[in-house]
């Protein structure tokens, strides 16, 4: 419930002693996962809405982003893995569809963009996800690697403008897709890839602050990779957080294993 989730946000913060980052994956308000806190229509519903009277649904977006990130600090949250800023082009899509803004890469940035300006405006941290955009997969990565044989260019067209927009209204955080894309890298999935996160989103999109991987323990990761390579590899390729590995214990000896080897620069971290 969020009473008891408040509790223990306020417990863990005794017990570090310094400030710290917690988050929850609350796309349609903080009741969504929480009992007792607002829970809100899907995201798509105000894309639907965008297309007859756009101003009204741009509001809408940023008082639900309001609502988001108010419940989420009345509870000790300060970090929210929201919004979905891929475009629900799919209809086949199985993971993505109803989570999206938009169907349409002018209404999926637009709303997102409302959204985490209204959320950030609360106090709380926003995440536009998953870079560089599932919304066109027909197959769903917490089962399996999807394949993306898109170019760079329909990338540049349909994928990446909304997380352009959410850059635009500085969003604090950026989350990783577990994609395959060749045109980028066809040897690592985008969450692995320095060519995805480092070249892409840090340099020619100009993204400077937290890169967070999506959930390293989802099956396009595991099927391939141990849990300490997943965690290393996406430390090289750029992110800043590693989320929920298969094995923790295993991540953070993989991740110390490679400092003390050279392989990770003290520098990078």
């Amino acid at each position: 419930s969020a009473a008891e989730v408040a509790l223990r946000c306020a417990q863990l913060r005794r017990w570090a002693g310094q400030p710290l980052l917690l988050c929850a994956a609350v796309e349609e308000g903080v009741g969504q996962r929480f009992d007792g806190a607002t829970w809100l229509v899907p995201p798509l519903a105000l894309g639907r809405l965008y297309g007859r009277e756009p101003q009204q649904a741009l509001q809408l977006a940023e008082r639900y982003g309001q609502c988001t990130g108010r419940d989420a600090r009345g509870l000790g949250l300060n970090w929210v893995l929201g919004p979905v800023c891929d475009v629900n082009n799919n209809p086949a899509n199985p993971v993505i569809n109803v989570r999206a803004w938009g169907e349409s890469p002018e209404s999926a940035g637009a709303l997102a963009a409302a959204f985490v300006s209204g959320c950030q405006r609360e106090g709380v941290l926003a995440c536009a996800k998953h870079f560089p955009g599932h919304g066109v997969t027909s197959s769903d990565s917490h089962l399996t690697l999807p394949l993306l044989p898109h170019s760079r260019e329909r990338l540049a067209a349909i994928e990446l403008p909304p997380f352009q927009q959410a850059i635009a209204a500085d969003v604090a955080s950026v989350m990783t897709a577990h994609l395959q894309l060749p045109a980028l890298d066809s040897a690592h999935p985008a969450t692995l890839s320095p060519a995805v996160l480092s070249t892409l989103l840090r340099q020619d999109m100009g993204f400077q602050c937290l890169v967070v991987t999506d959930a390293l323990v989802m099956n396009a990761i595991t099927n391939t990779y141990g849990a300490a390579e997943a965690a290393v590899l996406a430390f090289e390729a750029g992110a800043d957080l590693i989320l929920m590995p298969a094995d923790a214990t295993a991540a953070l000896e993989g991740l110390a294993e490679a400092v003390e080897s050279g392989r990770i620069s003290q520098a990078r971290v």
